[in-house]
């Protein structure tokens, strides 16, 4: 089993991005910090452990949002069982459950293209997980790409963070997948014209 990996990072400048002339001033430079997960949990004994770490994130205010990076369950047990919605509904209220800190996921490739139904996978993932910011109420405007709203986006101090649908494993449709990975082109060529950015981090 592959163990849950979570860290916390702060993003003091990522990258240096040119402002219009006609600009404003953006924000003071400033770290921002924010917690990231991913790879689990994978079983039942996962659960207790990041419904811990969840509740600490909260507890402490030092983490802006928290971001989960895909891969909600193990591949193999995914390739057989698939995902369904209560599972995912599980997911949500681990990380959710006693907390106010605003909350992200991306898609992973086990949730969704590698499990038993992808169809199936897929429409239990949007329908419990696509809006977990929205049911975590960020308090900071959230922009989602039309016709793609996995893909969100939003500025904390002058950082683009873009969250975009970008898995790996299997490929079960060529056209998608190159139409998907255009999309997310376009989304961060967007989002990173924006006025005023001093950096970016891609969520994926």
């Amino acid at each position: 089993m592959k163990p849950t990996a979570i860290f916390s990072a702060a993003i003091l400048l990522a990258a240096s991005l040119c402002p219009a002339q006609d600009a404003a001033p953006p924000e003071p430079d400033r770290a921002v910090v924010f917690s990231a997960m991913g790879c689990g949990p994978y079983t039942p004994p996962d659960w207790e452990p990041v419904r811990g770490f969840v509740a600490k994130l909260s507890a402490e205010k030092k983490s802006e949002f928290l971001v989960h990076l895909g891969d909600i369950i193990g591949g193999k047990v995914s390739s057989v069982t698939g995902v369904d919605r209560a599972y995912c509904a599980k997911i949500r209220e681990l990380l959710t459950a006693g907390s106010d800190l605003p909350t992200f996921i991306v898609p992973g490739d086990n949730e969704w293209n590698d499990a038993k139904d992808p169809d199936a996978a897929w429409m239990a993932w949007k329908a419990e997980l696509g809006d977990l910011d929205q049911r975590t109420k960020c308090p900071w405007p959230v922009q989602r790409q039309t016709g793609r709203d996995e893909n969100f986006a939003f500025t904390r101090s002058g950082i683009a963070f873009v969250g975009i649908n970008l898995v790996g494993g299997r490929v079960h449709d060529k056209e998608e997948w190159k139409l998907r990975h255009a999309d997310d082109a376009a989304w961060i060529k967007e989002r990173l014209a924006s006025d005023g950015l001093r950096g970016a981090v891609i969520l994926c």
